[in-house]
């Protein structure tokens, strides 16, 4: 399943990302799109199969669910 993660900071990204990595997860830094953000943030995309609590951490601001529809709200912060 594809994902995409936003984040508030960047020092969120950073750390997320090494999480990922050392888990084997791979992932793609990227702009979010316009329209989750309307700020030019950084995005992680990746692909996942597992349960998705397992990849919603503190750093995490929104995660969303990417398919053929557009996108999908799975989790806020807020």
């Amino acid at each position: 399943m594809r994902y995409i993660v936003l984040f508030e900071i960047r020092t969120h990204i950073l750390k997320y990302t090494k999480q990922l990595h050392q888990q084997g997860i791979t992932y793609e830094m990227r702009s979010a799109p316009r329209e989750l953000s309307k700020s030019c943030v950084s995005a992680v995309y990746l692909n996942y199969e597992g349960d998705i609590n397992e990849i919603i951490t503190s750093e995490v601001y929104m995660l969303f669910f990417v398919d053929k529809k557009g996108y999908t709200l799975l989790y806020s912060k807020d």
